[in-house]
């Protein structure tokens, strides 16, 4: 349901969801949990405690995680959330 790519960053994975769209619009950047109070996903995605910083498009997220070897422990909880996230889209 939802798909990743890496990026050039390796500390960053984009994620899409295969049909459909994350349901906010525009484009959001959060830098930190304290940015993202107020934004659902960004505050579901925040709570991992890896996460760094999250851009959230309607066709996609990126999340960027500490360093690139948290991506082995926490890529399925990132994908838990977002997949939730398109599900609650529809």
């Amino acid at each position: 349901m939802v798909t990743s790519t890496r990026t050039p960053n390796p500390r960053s994975i984009k994620f899409s969801p295969e049909s459909g769209k994350f349901g906010f619009g525009g484009l959001h950047s959060f830098a930190s949990a304290r940015e993202a109070v107020g934004h659902t996903l960004a505050e579901s995605l925040f709570a991992i405690p890896v996460v760094t910083n999250v851009l959230v498009l309607p066709e996609f997220v990126t999340v960027t995680v500490d360093e690139p070897a948290s991506w082995e422990k926490w890529f399925a909880r990132v994908l838990a959330v977002l997949e939730d996230a398109v599900l609650e889209e529809r």
